[in-house]
């Protein structure tokens, strides 16, 4: 049982079933990276406390 068992499990993992995808999803994916190519825009709040360790301390 476990031969059959493991056998099937080899069979999927060298011959992967093949997945067809539609051009809809592929259209979807590419617009999502087209996105990460725009500027983005980051604002630091400089009153923020640290949340640094220092790195000297007394034993």
């Amino acid at each position: 049982d476990c031969d059959l068992l493991f056998q099937t499990m080899f069979d999927e993992y060298f011959n992967p079933p093949t997945i067809v995808v539609s051009p809809v999803q592929e259209a979807a994916a590419l617009r999502v990276v087209d996105l990460a190519d725009y500027p983005v825009s980051t604002s630091i709040d400089q009153d923020a406390p640290s949340t640094s360790i220092p790195s000297t301390q007394e034993q």
